[in-house]
């Protein structure tokens, strides 16, 4: 039986992380490419975004199991080995792995506070089918991905596309699996300020999509919290770290509403 071909996917608009290539290449399955880069590295002199740019480097690979990952992240050595698995054993699609919080002795103090908390929520989903899927450690067969078209090119700033893919794919009558056992550990390189920007718009893509497929709720946990990994220190500042962020979301809900329904922008 041949064991598929896996492209892995990979674009980024900050520079990838240390040990991002070699994780990919130390793989225990053998039988990938790889497909990376940036606009530039192609010619095209402007940024284009995530969804497009994935797409891009789809159509220029040749493996029969597309396998997205961010260029903050490392992948654990036996990570697609355990994707490509449940592909063969599973009536699946599409398979979302776990995005791990990284070693604390390679975290930075706000990698790990954020790391933590985001893990406990995909943890939380065992192994199930679901009906979202994050494209941070992301793998679907790439007849389903060119059947439905890839990522929606809409959004420019890495935020949404996934959520729209999945939701597109189980609306149609395609299956997600989740599962644990495949890892990565993602290194988040932001300043704190840009990640509460991306929660901002995480939180007005949340409108959208609730306007766009009238749905709301999902698999993933809103709060999940598991103070054992957390040192003192980060005990005290995450509940005020949580608080912000809420307040943060209700800003973000609130400008989707206004964009909406009182400018009525993306009908």
């Amino acid at each position: 039986m041949r064991h598929p071909k896996v492209s892995v996917i990979s674009t980024w608009w900050r520079k990838p992380i240390d040990g991002w290539m070699d994780s990919i290449k130390k793989q225990s399955y053998m039988n990938i490419e790889i497909v990376a880069g940036t606009e530039k590295d192609f010619g095209i002199n402007e940024r284009k975004g995530a969804g497009f740019m994935r797409n891009f480097l789809s159509k220029k690979s040749t493996g029969d199991i597309l396998f997205f990952i961010d260029a903050d992240a490392t992948m654990k050595e036996d990570c697609i080995e355990h994707m490509v698995k449940i592909f063969e054993e599973r009536d699946v699609d599409a398979i979302s792995g776990l995005p791990a919080v990284p070693p604390r002795e390679e975290s930075s103090f706000l990698n790990h506070l954020l790391g933590v908390e985001y893990e406990e929520r995909i943890r939380a989903m065992g192994e199930n089918y679901v009906s979202v899927a994050a494209s941070t450690c992301f793998a679907v067969k790439k007849d389903v991905f060119d059947k439905l078209g890839g990522f929606t090119e809409m959004f420019r700033g890495g935020i949404g596309e996934d959520w729209h893919f999945s939701t597109v794919m189980t609306n149609k009558g395609y299956k997600i699996w989740h599962t644990n056992k495949a890892q990565i550990y993602h290194y988040t390189a932001e300043t704190f300020f840009k990640y509460l920007k991306k929660q901002f718009y995480h939180s007005w893509y949340r409108v959208y999509h609730t306007k766009k497929f009238g749905k709301a709720r999902d698999e993933y946990p809103l709060l999940r919290f598991n103070f054992k990994k957390y040192n003192a220190k980060e005990k005290i500042i995450f509940p005020f770290f949580y608080l912000l962020r809420l307040c943060v979301w209700i800003l973000g809900g609130t400008y989707g509403i206004y964009t909406f329904y009182i400018r009525k922008q993306y009908k």
